[in-house]
């Protein structure tokens, strides 16, 4: 549906954009899964130019490196760390195998799981959820 002001017109959506997060009516978050792993695979590439497979740099360069994907996909964790559908979270951990894939020079052969021990990278879920407790205040982490 489109409403016409002359002389603008607006088209309506399905989800409403707020602060870089896409909210769908059923807060399933797949449209923002999409951008932030179509932007985490834009960037991933930039990466992957710069660090070949072969006589590139070491894991531990190749991770720092990684954080910008990473930080990409996990933009406004807190919101949608608990909501986000089983569909959505799929489509931001194939963006997040393919880093996991370079930080590791593994082969694309390689499960989700296998590049995630390889690579030293925690599960994309993980960190999201860690990231909402922090926000919420009920991280629980033991002092020395």
């Amino acid at each position: 549906m489109t409403v016409e002001f002359p002389p603008h017109s607006f088209a309506s959506t399905s989800c409403v954009k707020y602060l870089g997060v896409q909210f769908d009516p059923r807060q399933r978050f797949l449209e923002h899964a999409k951008l932030a792993a179509k932007r985490a695979m834009e960037a991933g590439r930039c990466l992957a130019q710069i660090l070949p497979n072969l006589r590139g740099a070491k894991q531990r360069t190749r991770r720092v490196l990684s954080t910008v994907v990473t930080s990409r996909l996990l933009y406004g964790a807190p919101i949608w760390a608990e909501k986000m559908s089983v569909k959505a979270m799929a489509t931001m951990e194939s963006a997040y195998r393919r880093t996991m894939l370079r930080v590791a020079c593994c082969y694309s052969t390689t499960s989700y799981d296998a590049a995630a021990v390889v690579s030293s990278m925690p599960p994309l879920k993980l960190l999201a959820e860690e990231r909402r407790s922090i926000f919420l205040g009920t991280n629980k982490e033991v002092k020395k």
